[in-house]
């Protein structure tokens, strides 16, 4: 845990245009960012964001879609 880093201004821009909830959640973005390296961390936002700029929409939020994707991606990590 001593990776753990405030997020960037780019990381923070992804997530503005994907339209995730940064607030509440913040903490949550900089501990995965950690636990699963900034590249593969920037990928799945920028995954977050062109599914926002394609017009995917989510079953629930766009949040709550990030958040599963982060999870699947640590999970896989640990395999």
């Amino acid at each position: 845990m001593a990776n753990v880093q405030p997020l960037s201004s780019y990381e923070m821009e992804l997530l503005e245009t994907a339209h995730v909830e940064i607030d509440g959640n913040e903490r949550f973005f900089r501990l995965a960012k950690a636990v699963l390296g900034p590249n593969t961390f920037v990928g799945l936002l920028g995954e977050a964001k062109g599914d926002e700029l394609e017009g995917r929409r989510p079953k629930k939020t766009p949040t709550a879609r990030l958040i599963f994707r982060i999870m699947r991606a640590a999970s896989a990590g640990r395999s």
